[in-house]
């Protein structure tokens, strides 16, 4: 055969060939990359997941960057094949915030906090994942690689003012003057 026509040949072949298939996949859509949150707390942001490829995919949530050691567990959601964004379904992922800002205590029970500290901020990607299910066969013979999309955010956290707090003290003292006054009656009697 003349290599003037196999080439052509062959260069036709491989474009009709199909070279991937997506049968799966993952969207993600968010409403906010920066959230202000509360030190000590669990705050929760929504996102929504959307597959528009041909298989149902479970999708999960879970972050990058210093977000990463604050994620609580995510469930993941279900998402049916064909789900185009405009009917994405709602997923939270929650992060739990440690105490960032210091105090100033005297006696460790009169505290106050002045926020003088710089403000602190986590930042990364929360990355829509799909869930991986242990196949059998030719499917755990395949790739390892799962559909991931992602989205920007950083959180703030909020450092709330508050001046020293007396009731402590006030409460001890009301308490020793009680004690004292009950020991005095005692002692009359």
């Amino acid at each position: 055969m003349n290599t003037k026509f196999l080439i052509p040949l062959l260069f036709s072949f491989l474009l009709l060939l199909p070279l991937a298939a997506a049968e799966k996949g993952v969207g993600i859509m968010w409403a906010t990359q920066s959230e202000m949150v509360k030190e000590g707390q669990i705050n929760c942001v929504e996102y929504k997941v959307y597959n528009p490829f041909d298989e149902n995919t479970n999708i999960f949530l879970t972050a990058s960057g210093n977000l990463a050691p604050l994620v609580k567990d995510s469930d993941a959601v279900l998402v049916p094949a064909g789900t185009t964004h405009d009917k994405a379904i709602p997923i939270s992922l929650c992060f739990d915030i440690p105490k960032v800002y210091s105090k100033d205590c005297t006696a460790g029970v009169i505290c106050e906090q002045t926020c003088s500290e710089a403000e602190v901020s986590y930042t990364g990607e929360i990355l829509a994942a799909e869930k991986s299910t242990a196949g059998t066969g030719a499917e755990a013979a395949g790739s390892a690689t799962r559909a991931v999309a992602s989205a920007p955010l950083t959180l703030k956290v909020a450092c709330e003012k508050s001046g020293k707090n007396w009731m402590p003290v006030i409460a001890v003292i009301i308490v020793l003057a009680l004690i004292a006054a009950f020991i005095a009656l005692r002692k009359k009697k």
